[in-house]
């Protein structure tokens, strides 16, 4: 609950700032909308984390076996510099990965922010949006 206080009592601050407000509430309602995960999704999202499947090569998506070294998709990955929960060193290892056998494929987009801020700070626009726009044309 102290949290919470804590987060409201920054809208005492914003001093009329119409577009700080929007960011502020936006991030407040994602942050609560709170969707249930299902027993099965947390079980794969844990068993792909715990096997490493990825990298090991038994990463499953309806009955078929995805080998990463193989793809011939484009892949973005998108990490945030000071993201809490998914800290920048632990996308690293998938990160060169991924750069040393899908180098034509792979693309990657640094961002100067915290996790939700990946998609809603004030430099989402042009530090996200823009460069991917750019690789979305750069590969259709």
């Amino acid at each position: 609950p102290v949290r919470y206080i804590k987060n409201y009592s920054k809208l005492l601050n914003l001093d009329g700032n119409e577009k700080q407000f929007h960011n502020l509430m936006a991030v407040y309602n994602w942050a609560s909308d709170g969707i249930n995960m299902t027993k099965n999704v947390a079980k794969d999202l844990i068993n792909i984390k715990l096997n490493n499947s990825l990298v090991n090569k038994n990463f499953i998506v309806n009955d078929v076996n995805i080998d990463i070294e193989n793809l011939e998709i484009p892949l973005l990955i998108a990490t945030a510099k000071k993201d809490m929960i998914v800290p920048l060193a632990s996308s690293e290892p998938l990160l060169e990965f991924v750069q040393q056998k899908n180098s034509k494929y792979y693309h990657h987009i640094e961002v100067d922010s915290g996790h939700i801020g990946l998609i809603a700070s004030n430099n989402t626009q042009q530090e996200l949006l823009v460069p991917l726009i750019n690789w979305l044309q750069e590969i259709t």
